[in-house]
């Protein structure tokens, strides 16, 4: 603990856990461990890291739109820093694959939380009802040459309380070289029940006098009809 505050590392797989309130999928420790986390990164009192690769592995098609948005808040908080693989982490992504013969996207969260230097990661990879541990949890303490901490969530001893204090920024800030798609979604979907709301609250037009339709050839005929009427009575004027 760094800063004071827990530094925890989130799976892919715990996020989904929790956008999608699995609490009867999980035991009842697994599942406070969650929750409690989420409850501490909330209020500042924890940091949490994760790779960019979440927002691929996280299905957002299966999600509703208030789990959208419970997505996009967590992730906009200054004490939730989302790395993105760069250079080092893909380097040493690859010898931790190649020594454990794991997939890629494993072996990046591992790297990731390793160059980031967190207190643990937390996942549900290889956890078992019997208490047997494999996949992921299976290599806490011996990724690679590196002493990772890797457990499933568990009840934190210390309950959370409010904090005055807003979350310091997490050094190493992201730029990012695209605008958040989860946010152009969300911004979409709003947008599609607002328009929803505004065709019920419009006038109908009456089928018997239906309203010129702009840019129509109708519409250019009329413009054309009137020019020339306009055209002749200038004419007749003169005369």
């Amino acid at each position: 603990m760094k800063s004071g505050r827990p530094v925890i590392y989130w799976d892919t797989c715990v996020f989904i856990a929790w956008l999608k309130d699995e609490k009867d999928k999980w035991p009842p420790a697994v599942w406070q461990g969650i929750q409690d986390v989420a409850d501490l990164v909330q209020i500042g009192q924890a940091i949490l890291v994760t790779s960019t690769l979440i927002r691929t592995e996280v299905f957002l098609g299966r999600l509703t739109l208030e789990q959208k948005q419970k997505f996009a808040g967590i992730l906009r908080k200054k004490n939730v820093q989302e790395i993105a693989p760069h250079m080092r982490i893909t380097d040493r992504a690859s010898v931790i694959r190649e020594k454990h013969k794991i997939k890629t996207p494993d072996a990046i969260h591992l790297a990731t939380a390793i160059l980031y230097d967190v207190d643990e990661m937390q996942t549900m990879d290889g956890w078992h009802e019997d208490g047997k541990r494999d996949g992921l949890l299976a290599l806490s303490g011996n990724v690679a040459e590196y002493k990772l901490s890797i457990t499933q969530p568990y009840p934190r001893v210390t309950p959370p309380t409010p904090t005055a204090t807003p979350p310091e920024p997490v050094k190493g800030e992201q730029e990012f070289l695209w605008k958040d798609l989860l946010e152009e979604e969300l911004e979409s979907e709003g947008d599609e029940q607002n328009g929803t709301a505004e065709e019920s609250n419009e006038l109908k037009a009456d089928p018997a006098h239906p309203a010129p339709v702009q840019g129509s050839d109708d519409g250019r005929a009329e413009g054309e009809t009137t020019k020339e009427t306009s055209e002749i009575a200038k004419h007749e004027n003169k005369e």
